[in-house]
């Protein structure tokens, strides 16, 4: 029994050096002028300074990660983490930019801030599914950002088990702390 607890915390301290060492050296940082729930502009480059992760979602995929969303919590309180990285969400309203739509898509967003206790940026003109992102439009989005800026990796749609794992890898990586094994 032993013997497989040492493999598998092997096997993830691989996974965590294999994903850190697959972000290309020297990545640029990545931009984007965004705007906060109270429709002012807001640049990205403003949660520099520690790891980043960001979940991009619309309307109808912000439960397709639910499950990743309750383990980063759980895992960053239980490992103390929380506070060591930033997390936020950006909501695509892209569809929702007329009046009087638009007043009542910050006040559902504001309410998401309040619940989740999460800063949620907002989207108007598909920023994120542009070029150097290209986030899709339509899913639920997972992207990890190092603390300088540069994209780390990126996820879409709802993410498996493995994805998971190697989230938590490269985010652990990032953090400069070893992983903890999924029993």
């Amino acid at each position: 029994m032993r013997d497989s607890v040492s493999l598998k915390t092997f096997l993830w301290v691989l996974v965590a050096v294999a994903t850190a060492d697959a972000r290309v050296p020297g990545a640029e940082r990545v931009e984007a002028q965004l705007r906060t729930s109270a429709n002012e502009p807001v640049s990205l480059s403003r949660w520099r300074g520690q790891p980043t992760v960001l979940f991009y979602e619309d309307r109808g995929s912000t439960e397709q990660n639910a499950a990743l969303k309750r383990e980063l919590l759980a895992r960053g309180r239980a490992r103390g983490l929380v506070g060591r990285a930033h997390v936020l969400g950006v909501a695509n309203l892209h569809g929702f930019d007329f009046f009087p739509a638009n007043l009542l898509a910050l006040s559902a967003v504001r309410d998401a801030e309040r619940r989740e206790q999460v800063p949620v940026l907002v989207d108007w003109n598909l920023t994120l599914s542009a070029p150097p992102w290209n986030l899709p439009p339509a899913a639920s989005s997972v992207v990890l950002l190092d603390a300088d800026g540069s994209l780390v990796r990126s996820w879409s749609g709802p993410l498996g088990r493995r994805d998971i794992e190697e989230f938590f890898a490269a985010l652990f990586s990032l953090l400069g702390t070893d992983i903890d094994p999924v029993d």
